[in-house]
């Protein structure tokens, strides 16, 4: 695992690029370390299609040899194992070099990190402002939506019960949610989950 001088590996580069290739000044660096991690399981990947190819050589040659000798032959020259081996050669001093550049790569991209930190931070201010607004507005959606729920589902019952059941008012309101168990196994109140969910939307962060 390579690692940026701010102890930030490339999965979390890759977790975090469409949101940093925002700013201009990142996008250059961000996508030319991840040109060069693609690069790198590139030459891995054809390292070992090459490995193979040379063990398929090897049988191959096994058998062409052991006609050889049932034919009282010279062993002929192997024609592929000299090409496979000169491309292998060439991979691993491919995938020795690579390394270096990716160390290189890291380096910038995480100086232009610490430059446009500012703005970075000002764009996922604005955009946590917005999702936020977004999850409020979902959640105030689902409550509404829930009742409304609730309140189908209790005249469906009335209905089908009717007449014998015309004396019990159709269900309202918000019952528990049955898959979600409190710590004493009973289901948890839906407003009990719907002030969790605003809890979370509202937590403290880089946006009020």
């Amino acid at each position: 695992m390579y690692q940026l001088r701010t102890n930030l590996d490339k999965r979390v580069v890759m977790a975090i690029a469409p949101s940093i290739h925002a700013e201009k000044k990142i996008r250059k660096p961000a996508d030319d370390y991840e040109r060069l991690l693609a690069e790198e399981a590139k030459t891995r990947g054809e390292l070992f299609a090459i490995e193979e190819r040379l063990l398929a050589a090897d049988e191959n040659h096994l058998h062409v040899l052991a006609a050889a000798i049932e034919a009282g032959e010279e062993e002929p020259p192997e024609k592929e194992r000299p090409k496979l081996e000169a491309a292998r050669a060439a991979l691993e001093r491919r995938g020795a070099a690579i390394p270096l550049a990716i160390d290189k790569s890291e380096a910038a991209l995480a100086g232009a990190i610490v430059e446009q930190r500012e703005s970075l931070l000002a764009a996922a201010h604005a955009r946590l402002v917005d999702a936020r607004e977004r999850a409020r507005l979902a959640l105030d959606e689902l409550s509404a939506a829930r009742e409304a729920m609730t309140t189908e589902r209790g005249l469906a019952v009335w209905l089908r019960s009717f007449p014998q059941g015309a004396g019990r008012p159709p269900g309202k309101g918000t019952p528990p949610v049955r898959a979600l168990l409190g710590q004493n196994g009973e289901p948890l109140a839906f407003g009990n989950v719907v002030a969790a969910l605003q809890a979370d939307i509202d937590q403290p962060g880089a946006a009020a």
